[in-house]
């Protein structure tokens, strides 16, 4: 696997409020982002389904999304 997914470069109105002239998105980085995105998916089906909740608050997906960012990078230690 490549550490490294993709690097780009920013424009230019963009380098001085970010300070950096590229951007590097890595692997590992994509992969908690996308494996998260797909169970917050998954747990919103299975509420309509199983439990009929129709609508859930994004805070319940702002956890989940920080709860896998934190058990992903505590389980590499």
């Amino acid at each position: 696997m490549y550490p490294e997914l993709v690097t780009f470069q920013v424009p230019e109105f963009l380098t001085r409020i970010l300070k950096t002239q590229e951007v590097t998105i890595y692997t590992y980085a994509f992969c908690i982002v996308l494996g998260t995105l797909i169970a917050s998916l998954y747990t919103k089906w299975r509420a309509k389904k199983d439990l009929g909740i129709i609508e859930l608050p994004n805070a319940f997906f702002y956890i989940v999304f920080i709860a896998g960012f934190v058990g992903g990078n505590y389980f590499i230690i």
